[in-house]
């Protein structure tokens, strides 16, 4: 049998140092939710000052249509 050494190889440790393409591929996706929540947010404001153009555009509808 072959005894193990003590210390660990360069190898695995190597493997076990977080790397630019490990950091990336981990807070690639949180930094994607982020983003994503952000334009969520402020497409809500957008979406309300859509429905009010909307509504008073359906107000001067009315009154042109009560007119005749």
């Amino acid at each position: 049998m072959h005894a193990k050494p003590a210390s660990r190889s360069m190898k695995a440790i190597a493997r076990k140092r977080p790397t630019l393409t490990r950091i990336a591929m981990n807070t690639t996706p949180i930094a994607l939710l982020a983003l994503f929540s952000l334009l969520a947010l402020s497409a809500c404001n957008t979406v309300k000052g859509v429905g009010q153009d909307l509504q008073k555009a359906g107000e001067k509808i009315e009154e042109v249509a009560k007119k005749k």
